[in-house]
């Protein structure tokens, strides 16, 4: 969704001007005006042996399109940073990185800490107080904070269902939301209302 509304790749007005959000200012400012890097991190790492192959992999790729877009050269083993800080001053744009499933090594390497802490230079190297990321964005199931002792990309805020503030209010359904959409679809209100009023983690909460 935030690629298909930020990236200048496509145009998904299509998708949005039905929406809420077509009445916020500022949003045909940053619809389909932006350059997105979009990384699917699992999909690296399912076609690569080690750690060090998805890192030359992400970077090869990025690499590729930069060059295939912007007119940026790259070299294999090249330097990605370096790379983008270039594309940056010659499209006089930054860019957005949206990266899905960033977690995936801890799953997959529980007990190597040499092949984390890599990972985790590499997405610092990548990211952290760079020009060029005018965003970035990870997704994941696992805490960021859990990794906090080597701080690599302690620059993230972290918002999980346990502490969404201050965006808890533009997730999920409201209440009228609910309504609506049983209305529309013919559906029992308190139905609904009695298979998903929230979570219950004990008797008490």
């Amino acid at each position: 969704m935030l690629t298909a509304y930020y990236s200048k790749g496509c145009d998904s007005s299509d998708l949005f001007d039905h929406l809420k959000i077509a009445e916020k200012e500022g949003y045909r400012e940053h619809l389909n005006q932006h350059n997105v890097i979009h990384l699917n991190m699992q999909q690296f790492l399912s076609s690569c042996n080690n750690v060090e192959d998805l890192v030359k992999d992400v970077s090869s790729e990025i690499g590729m399109e930069i060059q295939d877009e912007i007119g940026i050269e790259w070299k294999e083993n090249g330097n990605i940073t370096r790379t983008l800080a270039k594309a940056q001053l010659k499209n006089e744009k930054g860019f957005i990185f949206v990266i899905d499933e960033w977690d995936c090594i801890f799953r997959e390497y529980q007990k190597d800490t040499e092949a984390q802490k890599k990972y985790l230079d590499y997405l610092r190297n990548l990211l952290k107080d760079q020009p060029y990321v005018e965003l970035a964005y990870m997704t994941g199931i696992l805490p960021i904070r859990k990794y906090g002792t080597h701080s690599a990309i302690n620059m993230f805020d972290e918002i999980s269902m346990l502490n969404s503030e201050p965006y808890s209010c533009f997730m999920g359904f409201t209440e009228k939301e609910v309504e609506d959409l049983c209305k529309q679809f013919k559906v029992s209100y308190e139905t609904m209302k009695d298979w998903y009023d929230g979570y219950h983690l004990t008797k008490k909460i």
